[in-house]
């Protein structure tokens, strides 16, 4: 059978016994879009590319927005031009838009349930998971220079902070950890190391534009963080080992009371954990968040 398309059955042609499961606990239901896996491969092997395309967009004609991942875990999927639906996409270039020239959109705001609709897409799937977020319960959790997680990539999102022209109050400092072995806690750490460096530069940007005269109405503590942006911002012109500066900083560190292997991430997805190490991230395994100690500014 087509077990990638229908599942893996605990016993062949059984499904009514239910699913087997992988060494990590996750049931193999299958492609959840009812891909023609079988047939795709059965084309790819002889040598029918085009072919063995063509029978993956029977089912799924977004296939080059859903990639790999569709697998592993839920994508955002926006609606793209007409003009790249109806014709050949012939240059890649055509599907970059520079981020400062993107709207940031989102389902309940710019895109309404109507809108959804005439866009073309037959149903709206709420996914929730993330749920809100929660303090921990330690010691000056949310003293300055802490943040929760979804807090923290909802700002990113939703006020533009990434953008060269945006105004958004969002700042970050290294080194920073995130606490928590979830695929939330990775895209975190993920987040914070590209947003990092999208904030220097900007600092030094606008530092440059003002000039000095903005020092005279920052405290201490402010002038001492501005410093280390705009002295991470020079070191940044000057060397093409970002990794290496980043590392040099103190980095990006994910802390998880148990094992790497026994994450949630790592679980659900164990492909966003190693892209995260492939970008440098940090991790440190066995480790439990007691208090938070205050910096003496605070």
């Amino acid at each position: 059978g087509d077990f990638c398309s229908k599942g893996f059955p605990v016993k062949k042609a059984r499904y009514d016994l239910g699913f087997k499961t992988d060494p990590l606990g996750n049931t193999l239901t299958g492609c959840p879009l009812e891909e023609k896996i079988s047939e795709m491969q059965l084309l790819k092997r002889d040598g029918n590319t085009i072919a063995a395309l063509a029978m993956v967009m029977l089912d799924n004609p977004m296939c080059p927005v859903t990639g790999h991942r569709i697998c592993n875990d839920c994508m955002k999927i926006e609606p793209l031009p007409d003009q790249f639906l109806k014709h050949p996409i012939r240059n890649y270039s055509e599907l970059k838009a520079e981020l400062d020239n993107r709207i940031t959109t989102g389902f309940g705001g710019t895109i309404t349930v109507e809108k959804a609709w005439s866009l073309g897409f037959d149903h709206v799937a709420i996914a929730v998971g993330a749920g809100l977020p929660q303090a921990l319960a330690i010691p000056n959790s949310l003293a300055p220079g802490m943040r929760q997680a979804a807090d923290f990539l909802m700002s990113l999102q939703l006020s533009g902070a990434a953008k060269a022209d945006s105004l958004a109050n969002l700042q970050v400092r290294l080194p920073a950890v995130v606490i928590g072995g979830g695929l939330t806690g990775i895209d975190t750490a993920t987040e914070v190391q590209a947003y990092y460096l999208v904030q220097i530069k900007k600092i030094k940007a606008r530092y440059e534009k003002l000039g000095s005269k903005v020092r005279e109405h920052l405290d201490a503590a402010s002038l001492e963080i501005l410093d280390e942006f705009l002295s991470h911002a020079k070191q940044l012109e000057s060397t093409d080992d970002i990794q290496g500066l980043i590392h040099k900083w103190g980095g990006v560190t994910v802390a998880y009371r148990r094992s790497m292997q026994e994450s949630p991430a790592y679980k659900s997805n164990h492909e966003e954990v190693a892209k995260a190490l492939e970008e440098g991230i940090f991790y440190a395994e066995a480790v439990s968040n007691i208090a938070h100690c205050k910096d003496k500014q605070f």
